[in-house]
């Protein structure tokens, strides 16, 4: 395939997914207030070292350093507030289906989320309004409070996100040791556990030929393995306001149980197994489970840290740069934000990074393929442009060997979660997510070796040079455009749904939909949010020259 016509593949290819429009102002609104939100998370973290250091050495530049990066996060906490407010409303707006279904079985995330933004909001101006009028400890207390709070609401947040990437109970359809695809099989598979009035009613050979393996239960349900593909045309049926008897359930329901059953409400079915299931497993609980919550949680964190710590990294090189700040304490802030920001990148690569690798390489397949972009459709740089090797080492991090294959993407059935009368979508992942990932790591990369080599110099009392200086002040750009990448490989793989394996936009989204109009300027909103945010940081930070 030529070079054009692969990038024209790529683009036709995203484009197919249901409801493009709003998925891309819920991609603007989601990452404008992402942008915000890893300085709500890891600001403070930053100042509380900084005032661990205070305490230990009573050197007055590390409280004042302090004082400095609260009085940023106040800033971005503000804004981060207007944003994070249209996100939730852009949710309800854009996304009302997708509330009226998931809500069943991820609304305790949701509502720990509001005791979270409250311990934020309470603890971020007592700590702000009381920096002077309380003792060290009481000081640090708030800023840990502080912190805590923003982690446990990003925390609560992942939870519902990996419930969509990673639902709980899931079986993937691909086995890493023989290479073997598993969708001829019903796979992949999501754990329910489904109502007795419900399972009794249904011919268990219709049960087996549809790949419904029942694994155990009790009285009152049966744990249920059902193919994902089922799960999927249940929710869409559902959302048509189909009746029982119009469901390929009906197919499956005894004789004798039919008469009764016929004007069964699907939408009540779907209810019932939905309860159920969340019961058994644990309402409050049942999000938290995802298998790839806590490397989400960690990873997500790691970001935030990350991003932090180049941003005060690329402030305080700028300020050596242009000689607006005492050379000797903007060094040492230098020095500070460099060796910080190593470790957290450190973490992020061999530990959180790698975990977020297999828990992608094990339970979705189809992601893991389009990552690696082992399809003969386009160019892949793990295969094409290293001889094999690339393939070779990914298999080792993500399954322990070389010589265990990888996911054929070009193996995977184009309509393994199609049935007839849904809207006929590519059920494979967006291969465009290959070099999206391929780009983050490679300035991943980069951007650790750099941030090596600075720490390096400034641990050994050397002043950098101007290229340095330089870099290092174009680092929070490049730390943002990793972290955005990361975003767009992480939502874009469970394409085509929205909830991996149970529905996808189309089913949703609010069947009247806004406008084009009304789009753009909910766009304009959120962009002129962030130019705010630029002016106030400028205005009350850069031209005051902070307290540090």
């Amino acid at each position: 395939m030529e070079l054009g016509e692969m990038i024209s593949m790529l683009i036709d290819q995203w484009k197919s997914y249901p409801r493009p429009a709003e998925r891309l102002i819920s991609a603007i609104g989601i990452d404008v207030h992402w942008t915000i939100l890893q300085y709500v998370m890891g600001l403070p973290f930053m100042a509380f070292i900084a005032q661990l250091i205070y305490l230990k050495t009573r050197d007055s530049f590390w409280l004042g350093l302090a004082r400095t990066l609260v009085k940023g996060f106040v800033i971005v906490f503000a804004v981060g507030a207007a944003t994070g407010t249209t996100a939730e409303f852009g949710l309800i707006l854009l996304w009302p289906k997708f509330l009226e279904v998931g809500g069943k079985f991820i609304f305790f995330p949701f509502y720990a989320e509001i005791y979270a933004f409250m311990m934020e909001v309470i603890f971020v101006y007592f700590l702000y309004y009381g920096w002077s009028r309380v003792g060290d400890k009481a000081r640090l207390l708030l800023t840990a409070l502080v912190f805590i709070g923003a982690w446990y609401s990003g925390a609560m947040i992942m939870a519902v996100n990996s419930y969509m990437v990673t639902p709980t109970g899931l079986e993937p359809a691909y086995n890493p040791d023989t290479g073997a695809m598993l969708y001829s099989q019903g796979y992949p598979k999501l754990e329910l556990a489904i109502p007795a009035n419900i399972t009794s009613a249904l011919d268990s050979v219709w049960l087996k030929e549809n790949y419904v393996d029942m694994v155990g239960g009790g009285e009152e349900y049966a744990i249920a393995k059902v193919p994902a593909k089922l799960v999927y045309r249940l929710f869409w049926e559902a959302s048509q306001n189909y009746t029982l008897s119009q469901s390929i359930l009906w197919q499956g329901v005894k004789e004798e149980y039919r008469e009764g059953l016929a004007q069964v409400s699907m939408q009540d079915v779907v209810d019932w197994i939905l309860y159920q299931t969340t019961s058994v497993y644990d309402p409050l609980l049942y999000p938290l489970k995802s298998p790839s919550w806590p490397a989400s949680v960690i990873h997500v964190t790691g970001a935030s840290l990350a991003v932090s710590g180049y941003t005060v990294l690329g402030a305080y090189a700028l300020r050596l740069l242009t000689g607006t700040a005492s050379r000797e304490r903007a060094l040492r802030a230098l020095r500070f934000a460099a060796l910080y920001t190593l470790a957290v990148m450190l973490v992020q690569g061999f530990i959180s990074g790698h975990e977020m690798g297999v828990e992608i390489a094990y339970y979705n397949p189809e992601k893991f393929a389009a990552m690696e972009g082992t399809s003969s459709q386009i160019i892949s740089i793990t295969r094409d442009l290293t001889g094999g090797l690339g393939e070779k080492l990914v298999a080792f991090l993500a399954y322990g060997s070389p010589d265990k294959p990888l996911p054929d993407y070009d193996s995977i059935p184009k309509d393994w979660c199609s049935f007839p009368g849904a809207p006929v979508v590519d059920c494979r992942p967006p291969l465009l997510i290959h070099y999206a990932y391929y780009t983050k790591m490679s300035l991943a990369i980069a951007l650790g070796a750099y941030t090596l080599a600075l720490a390096a110099l400034l641990a050994r009392g050397r002043t950098p040079g101007r290229s340095m200086l330089a870099a290092a002040a174009l680092s929070p750009l490049v730390a943002h455009t990793v972290s955005f990448l990361g975003w767009l490989v992480r939502e874009a793989g469970r394409k085509p749904f929205t909830v991996y394996g149970v529905f996808t936009p189309a089913e949703a989204g609010n069947p009247a939909g806004p406008n084009m109009l009304q789009l753009a300027l909910v766009g304009i909103y959120l962009v002129a949010m962030l130019l705010i945010l630029a002016w106030a940081s400028y205005r009350f930070l850069w031209k005051t020259g902070g307290e540090g």
